[in-house]
């Protein structure tokens, strides 16, 4: 993969920049990279933040400043991003910042505590160039060792190199066709079924879409609620019947979490659908492993394409594609990423 034992770690480079390093944003992902400067003894002189969300507050103890005050406090500084962009105008304005100072997006797990810093790496180094091997593609490999990179060196670039869009995907990989029966898991508001129906020109043969969160599943509800062939379930996709903690926080974000007050019904898609599925899409907020146990049985003996993804936990980018061939060992194997820093968005597609 063209990585030797000299190649620059983002983690351990922090322990030895002179300049000032200094985070952009605020919320969870800045709570994080704190902690993870804090475990390594790397020195946080301050937070920054976009323009309109200034006002004078402070967080984690920092006050927040804006760009031009940061730039007059510290001077050169190093940047950590510290939040998650996909917009092209933000995009764009984050170029902007990186041109004038150096500018890092550091890779902090949304799922698990494990770092895929240089012993994690070290520790998997087989079982990634064991991906790297079974790939199906050029570009998947190419991909492959982008987000590699980036996960290692915290670059941007490499991400912004490796993009494609997801009608690339949907036309050249999965070549969806009429008479699709889908399962949706992780279905948010409705806005991937919406895809698919777009994908096919609303000619499927069954929807089913799992989503836990109970706001997000009203929006769905009112989008598909008595739609033909379209079933919706306010379920985790499971490896099992079972009743779990939840954290149903805003947006996309809900999940499980067993140190959470709610709860909610998690099932498994063998369990439920007792037809073929040809096309399984999963997006389950870190569950991915235990959503895949719970579809075994229609992989096993029906093969659907499947479009899984791997960014949740530091493990995916190798654990996914170990776990969907060990039920079907003759599925092609691609990897995109879609436009997002960090590296969100870095889905495996399997087709039979």
């Amino acid at each position: 993969m063209g990585l030797t034992a000299e190649t620059q770690f983002l983690w351990e480079f922090l322990q030895t920049v002179k300049k000032p390093v200094v985070l952009y944003g605020m919320g969870d992902g800045c709570e994080k990279i704190v902690r993870v400067c804090k475990h390594f003894g790397i020195t946080v002189a301050g937070i920054f933040a976009s323009d309109e969300y200034v006002r004078g507050q402070s967080f984690l103890g920092y006050p927040v400043l804006r760009y031009a005050e940061a730039k007059e406090r510290f001077g050169e500084m190093v940047i950590l991003l510290a939040f998650a962009v996909f917009e092209p105008g933000l995009t764009a304005q984050i170029k902007r910042i990186a041109d004038e100072n150096e500018l890092y997006a550091p890779d902090v797990p949304l799922f698990g505590e494990t770092l895929f810093d240089r012993a994690f790496f070290e520790a998997h180094r087989d079982e990634l160039e064991a991906v790297d091997r079974i790939l199906a593609d050029e570009t998947s490999r190419r991909v492959f060792r982008s987000v590699l990179a980036y996960k290692i060196s915290g670059k941007p670039a490499y991400l912004y190199g490796c993009e494609t869009t997801k009608e690339e995907a949907y036309r050249r990989i999965l070549t969806l066709g009429p008479r699709e029966c889908y399962a949706d898991l992780g279905a948010y508001d409705g806005d991937t079924v919406k895809k698919f129906l777009k994908e096919v020109q609303n000619r499927y043969r069954r929807i089913y879409a799992f989503e836990p969160n109970l706001k997000n599943f009203k929006k769905l509800s009112r989008s598909f609620w008595g739609a033909a062939d379209i079933r919706l379930l306010q379920k985790v996709a499971w490896n099992r019947a079972e009743v779990l903690r939840f954290s149903a926080k805003a947006g996309r974000s809900a999940a499980v979490d067993k140190t959470a007050s709610g709860w909610v019904r998690a099932a498994a898609v063998d369990d439920l659908v007792r037809e073929p599925l040809t096309y399984l899409k999963l997006d389950v907020e870190g569950a991915e492993r235990e959503a895949l146990e719970g579809c075994r049985e229609q992989i096993r003996l029906f093969r659907p394409k499947l479009a899984v993804s791997g960014y949740h936990r530091s493990e995916d980018l190798f654990a996914i594609p170990r776990q969907v061939l060990s039920y079907r060992s003759d599925y092609r194997v691609y990897l995109r990423h879609h436009p997002y820093v960090p590296a969100w968005d870095t889905l495996y597609y399997f087709v039979p």
